[in-house]
């Protein structure tokens, strides 16, 4: 059996990333919030750099124009703007099959 994190966000005052943590496999933003959220708390701490190095995943276009307008590229897009759907697009591009 396989685990696979797929969703993770900090938000919380105060919560840092571990120094041991290592580079994920993807980064998934659910809204622009999160995209925000998540780029604040990698460039606090020094890791601003994964927003170029790992794909990103977003669940719909509002989400992927935020991530653009930050200087990002959209790696991964949805077809279908759910979790389900975000999954799916992350499961098709591990699989070799690429959709932004």
């Amino acid at each position: 059996m396989t685990e696979v994190a797929v969703y993770r966000i900090i938000t919380e005052e105060g919560t840092r990333l571990m120094e041991s943590e290592p580079r994920p496999d993807y980064i998934t933003l659910t809204s622009s919030a999160s995209a925000h959220a998540t780029l604040a708390k990698l460039r606090d701490a020094g890791r601003e750099d994964w927003m170029r190095q790992v794909p990103i995943a977003c669940i719909g276009p509002i989400t992927a124009a935020t991530v653009k307008e930050l200087g990002y590229k959209v790696a991964i897009g949805a077809e279908e703007y759910t979790i389900p759907g975000l999954v799916e697009a992350i499961v098709k591009h591990s699989k070799g099959a690429v959709h932004a």
